[in-house]
């Protein structure tokens, strides 16, 4: 996955934070919804192995599969305890509402998961972006 961003800040231990604007939900659009009342810019820290300088802009890359990663454990884990946690107790006729709290039970259960995920893929790669290249101005104007 590829991004730009602008160094805000250089690290002696070779990372920098860069600020990388996040995509709007309405693909460009702010009269169609009202994601853009949300701040619109994040901050990244990145390895900085070309030597960039705060105020540059940089092109960013994040592994595509730790990205999906991220994205399964984070939405995937506790929508798929929701279901289960309805439906197994569903098909032993359960009442209602011992499906419900199961649910929630099961629901948890994968918060708990997808939470334990995030710090294993913390812990094996703290800085996942690399600063790739440094974008020239002129192509800056163009945006």
């Amino acid at each position: 996955m590829r991004q730009e961003g602008v160094v805000t800040a250089v690290y002696e231990d070779g990372t920098a934070d860069v600020a990388v604007e996040r995509a709007a939900i309405c693909g460009g659009d702010c009269s169609q919804c009202s994601g853009c009342i949300y701040e619109n810019k994040l901050k990244a820290r990145a390895v900085n192995r070309i030597g960039a300088k705060p105020g540059m802009l940089v092109a960013l890359e994040t592994n595509s599969r730790e990205f999906y990663t991220a994205a399964v454990a984070v939405y995937v884990f506790p929508l798929v305890g929701l279901i289960l946690g309805f439906l197994l107790p569903s098909l032993f006729h359960a009442p209602q509402g011992i499906c419900i709290a199961a649910a929630f039970v099961l629901a948890a259960a994968g918060v708990w998961l997808a939470s334990a995920v995030m710090k294993r893929r913390q812990r094996e790669n703290p800085v996942p972006s690399i600063i790739t290249a440094i974008v020239p101005r002129d192509r800056e104007r163009e945006s």
